[in-house]
């Protein structure tokens, strides 16, 4: 991209990828891995540096590349995994590592659908109330937690060649977006002798969305400050948010699934709170 049209640019991943930001598109340089350029109109260019095997370039347009074309259009995703029962949908966010994807598959075995894996993208329909759009139909997972699951790791397929975590596919038929978010949990690296969920305040909830957009850190470059406040404090307000802490040395997965929905059962009774 020519000097001359650059308006902003900056780097992720350590400086793995530099991205730059003009008037019409967004052009990101993965380090050895390939240039993306995404158009304001739709259209994106790839070019793919030799030796390089399809999957890892399809992860950096998935991920990297498709999280600042969204916050780069003033849409802001959420580093969160969904699911949804049919009537209500749950977000589990919180940084790399925290179980979110764990979570999500364990409500899957127990009947839940998936909606997004990882990466939330929240809007808000009609009547007013946050849903979240279905997503890449597959759950990400790190060995330990698939044996947490109690499946084979060797049963699914690593995400990439030269990468450990594995893919869980799911059928693109069964993603649902069309429940109403009912309620964010916060994974919080807090340890405690067993699972307990805690209700954030209005400024911590604020704080909980806000502080958990996935790539977030290049929301001021990409010119989307004052966006991101307002969507942080639209949906701070709509839906009600909630620290869940859990033991460190163990998953505890039906553990937090009773506590999840004892917390909802409660929404529901005693209503949505302010």
């Amino acid at each position: 991209m020519p000097s001359s049209e650059v308006l902003s640019e900056g780097s992720i991943y350590g400086g793995l990828i530099h991205f730059q930001s003009s008037r019409k598109s967004l052009l990101l340089c993965i380090k050895g891995v390939c240039r993306i350029q995404l158009d304001d109109g739709g259209g994106m260019l790839v070019e793919r540096l030799k030796g390089v095997q399809e999957a890892e370039m399809r992860f950096y347009i998935l991920g990297a590349a498709l999280g600042l074309f969204l916050i780069r259009r003033g849409a802001f995703p959420i580093h969160g995994s969904t699911v949804t029962d049919g009537r209500r949908s749950i977000l589990f966010c919180g940084p790399s590592g925290a179980g979110k994807s764990t979570l999500s598959a364990w409500f899957m075995d127990q009947g839940y659908k998936l909606v997004a894996d990882d990466v939330s993208l929240v809007h808000f329909s009609d009547d007013a109330l946050p849903r979240v759009w279905p997503g890449i139909p597959q759950v990400k997972l790190w060995d330990d937690s698939v044996l947490a699951l109690q499946r084979d790791p060797q049963s699914l397929p690593l995400l990439l060649d030269n990468w450990e975590k594995r893919r869980l596919p799911v059928d693109p038929s069964t993603l649902s977006g069309e429940a109403p978010l009912a309620a964010i949990f916060l994974l919080s690296s807090e340890s405690c002798s067993a699972p307990a969920a805690r209700m954030l305040t209005g400024a911590e909830r604020f704080a909980a969305i806000a502080g958990n957009i996935y790539r977030g850190e290049t929301i001021l470059d990409l010119g989307q400050g004052a966006n991101h406040f307002e969507f942080a404090t639209r949906l701070a307000t709509r839906t009600p948010v909630f620290a869940l802490s859990r033991p460190h040395d163990r998953f505890a997965l039906k553990e937090i699934q009773e506590i999840v929905e004892h917390t909802l059962n409660n929404l529901y009774e005693t209503g949505t709170p302010a």
